[in-house]
């Protein structure tokens, strides 16, 4: 099995059922392994998100103040682990199989 070097950075605020959307994308077009820590900045339109941490291999950050996208962003590079990271917006797509090793490589 191969070690996991990349980690996606995907930070919300009042993105609906389109966090999940962005998860899944990912995974079903993924070949390898790699962790997501998802940040919340405190959103305030009554969806739940707390559901999405079953979804994920990684962390699910809820604040309870609202940051701003920048501030958030740079917690999760804080908090990332791994050799690579990406940041991605909610409503991203992967449209490419293996998008994620090609990041790697």
């Amino acid at each position: 099995m191969m070690d996991c070097k990349l980690t996606i950075i995907i930070t919300f605020k009042n993105e609906g059922e389109e966090v999940f959307k962005t998860i899944k994308s990912l995974k079903e077009k993924s070949l390898g392994k790699y962790k997501i820590i998802l940040i919340n900045d405190n959103s305030d339109d009554s969806f739940n998100y707390d559901y999405l941490q079953e979804e994920i291999d990684g962390l699910y950050i809820k604040h309870k103040i609202s940051k701003g996208p920048a501030v958030s962003r740079q917690e999760g590079i804080e908090l990332s682990v791994t050799k690579y990271f990406l940041l991605l917006d909610a409503h991203m797509r992967a449209e490419t199989i293996g998008w994620d090793l090609k990041i790697i490589d």
